[in-house]
Formats: C-alpha cells, structure tokens, sequence
C-alpha cells in the first residue's frame, strides 16, 4: 500500500475491518488512503453470502460480526445493496478517481 500511495497509483483493497482500531492501522503510515464504507443489513449480506459456493465464512456468524461492527466515518458511504456497476461509478465520482 506505501509503495502504491508513494507512487500516487488508486488500488482497492476489500477486507471488514470491523473495528475502527483496525482501521487505524491500516491508514498508519498510508498517505491519502480513504476508505469507501458499503453498508448492509444482515439479511442483505446472508441472501448474498446463500448465493456463493464455497465461502469460508458460515452464516451463523453474521449476528456476531454485526455486533462487533463499529460504522466507520467514511469518506463514502453508500447502500451495499445497488447494483456493483452504480457502486462503482459512484465510487470514483465521489473519490474522483
């Protein structure tokens, strides 16, 4: 991610950092990371989570990872349920990218 930033390129990288300690360490040393927050709901993520094969991740472990969520102040937030193509271009509008 330094190299990256050091070399201004735009990259994504996905993960849920659920707490925001978490988030901190990500951004350490990181210059211009910014973070994109895709909310959901519970049942959205299991509808999704039942149509995958072979995720690693069990539904019965939803509930639990709601809980620890801590919602981030983000520079974007948007509803995780629209379409991948309208996150997307929203996505680079709002970050300019």
């Amino acid at each position: 991610m330094r190299k990256l930033a050091a070399e201004r390129a735009h990259a994504v990288l996905a993960c849920s950092s659920l707490r925001s300690e978490f988030r901190e360490r990500l951004r350490g040393g990181v210059e211009g990371l910014r973070y994109v927050y895709l909310r959901a709901t519970p049942e959205l993520i299991a509808e999704r989570l039942s149509a995958r094969s072979g995720h690693f991740m069990p539904a019965t472990l939803i509930g639990s990872q709601f809980a620890a969520l801590e919602e981030p102040e983000c520079e974007v937030e948007l509803d995780a349920g629209r379409s991948v193509e309208e996150l997307v271009g929203e996505i680079r509008t709002r970050l300019g990218i």
